[in-house]
């Protein structure tokens, strides 16, 4: 198992690797032997609304989806709240 971080950017609704190449050069020696890849964001923080919410996630390489999930969930807060934010469960 090899093993490597790399930081990211938020670009509109989207969160890629800061330097692509960076990821492809890492990638490149062991695209012959790749059977599962695994990807940690972390903790995302960030507020959703109140009622239904879903994060979509896609792997996508050279204009590819190669992957996909989506999380959906309910958020049954008060959007009165003053700090008016729902927090993401």
């Amino acid at each position: 198992m090899v093993a490597n971080a790399f930081s990211w950017v938020r670009n509109g609704d989207l969160i890629i690797a800061q330097n692509p190449s960076a990821v492809d050069s890492w990638l490149n020696p062991y695209l012959n032997d790749i059977v599962d890849v695994e990807v940690n964001l972390g903790t995302l923080s960030g507020t959703g609304a109140a009622g239904p919410n879903t994060i979509v996630a896609e792997a996508v390489y050279e204009n590819t989806v190669l992957a996909g999930t989506s999380y959906s969930w309910y958020n049954n807060c008060d959007p009165s709240d003053p700090s008016g934010q729902c927090q993401i469960p």
